[in-house]
């Protein structure tokens, strides 16, 4: 493992205030979250997915049998310091993998990993979705997320069916679960079709149809070996700025505690100085925090990566090469990991949000270097400074914050100038 030391005589390429938050990450973990691909599989077509691209291998198409679950599970049990795991059941379609397949798994899963506290997580886009797995669900506390992309046009043109209507689709598995009682949250990802959208229609379709939590995910890339970008990264352009401030003003407007957006209830939770709920905000590193296993036994970081760079620049190990998760830390992949996620941090150098936002999803940073962005953007383009500025703006409307902010936000005049 690397000492600090070690860690600082490589990181001569960002400032001191930033390599103090990256420092205070925690290299040796007690919790991992890891996404578990079960499934290339899907019974949809979605226009921006990235499943079926030519960065993932022809190899790594489904978990066949339990044998590569159970060798991750075990590995994990084996874990001096790991004591909690969320495992996210992911695809493709996790589901086209029928529910003897996923009762099976969990009784492995409870079997190996009895003394961890594990929480079991799906994302589906809900069209599977029936009673029997409803009673899985409610049996095994899975906390479950389906896909949406919006109003009945959007979501078809964004997310079509192989077979049938997927709004219908989606909507009924949705009905199900309301009915009976199962908590979820919905996730949409915005595209350039989306932003061109009204962002209050957008806003109270999904409470009409009695969802009160969810968020949007910014479209990310898509690069081939060859370095050809395949689907355009949303994420640092200006319409994607305007469109997220412009919901948030929506939802704040709304003023209802029981609707939730976890990206501004995070940004103002370390506005007011908590700890954050997501990954996207307030966390600096997720090198050693988020994972990705595949069918073929191979570990990865956290599942947007393989969407921009070669699998054989992510690929951390086999998981048969190591006896324990913990051994996962002292590989030279991973170290190399954590250093590029400290180096990434270059990019928001002299941004008065830092110590908030801690730098946002690693994965924008990489994209911000990979794009050549360093070349022609600062900090002041990304639109997490640019969002942070507004909440902030409102906030204090209100006196809820003050000068609890970097004196650089302010002019002579004690007016917030960003």
């Amino acid at each position: 493992m690397y000492t600090i030391q070690q860690l600082e005589e490589t990181n001569s390429t960002v400032s001191k205030s930033i390599w103090r938050i990256s420092k205070s990450s925690k290299f040796v973990p007690n919790s991992v979250s890891i996404i578990v691909k079960l499934t290339n599989s899907c019974n949809y077509g979605c226009k921006y997915c990235y499943i079926s691209g030519p960065l993932i291998s022809s190899d790594k198409k489904e978990f066949s049998n339990h044998k590569y679950l159970s060798d991750l599970y075990n590995k994990l049990a084996n874990s001096k310091t790991i004591k909690y795991v969320n495992l996210i059941s992911h695809g493709g379609e996790p589901l086209l993998l029928g529910k003897k397949f996923f009762k099976d798994m969990i009784n492995v899963q409870k079997e190996i990993l009895k003394d961890k506290q594990i929480v079991s997580t799906i994302q589906t886009n809900g069209s599977l979705i029936d009673e029997e797995w409803v009673e899985f669900f409610k049996k095994n506390n899975f906390h479950v997320g389906i896909s949406l992309d919006g109003p009945e046009n959007l979501h078809r043109e964004q997310r079509p069916s192989l077979s049938g209507d997927s709004f219908e689709q989606t909507i009924k598995g949705i009905q199900i679960l309301q009915e009976n009682g199962i908590k979820f949250h919905c996730l949409s990802v915005v595209t350039k079709k989306l932003i061109t959208y009204n962002t209050e229609n957008l806003f109270y379709f999904f409470l009409d149809n009695g969802i009160n939590s969810f968020e949007f995910l910014p479209q990310d890339s898509v690069i081939d070996s060859n370095g050809n970008i395949l689907s355009e990264d949303i994420y640092f352009t200006n319409e994607y700025a305007d469109f997220i401030i412009k919901l948030f003003d929506v939802w704040y407007e709304h003023n209802d505690p029981n609707v939730h957006i976890l990206l501004f209830e995070d940004i103002i939770r370390t506005l007011l100085g908590n700890v954050t709920k997501s990954c996207q905000i307030g966390k600096g590193m997720c090198a050693n925090a988020v994972f990705t296993y595949y069918p073929d036994g191979t570990l990865q970081p956290c599942d947007k990566f393989p969407r921009a760079y070669d699998n054989s620049e992510n690929l951390i190990t086999k998981l048969s090469e190591v006896n324990s998760f913990d051994d996962v830390f002292t590989l030279d992949k991973q170290k190399s990991a954590i250093l590029s996620q400290v180096k990434s941090f270059k990019m928001c150098d002299g941004c008065p949000w830092i110590k908030k936002c801690r730098g946002g999803c690693v994965f924008d940073r990489y994209m911000y270097f990979r794009l050549g962005l360093d070349k022609t953007n600062t900090f002041r383009d990304c639109p997490t400074y640019k969002l942070y500025g507004h909440i902030a703006k409102r906030l204090m409307e209100l006196k809820v914050i003050k000068h609890n902010l970097e004196p650089s936000l302010y002019d002579k005049n004690d007016k917030m100038v960003i």
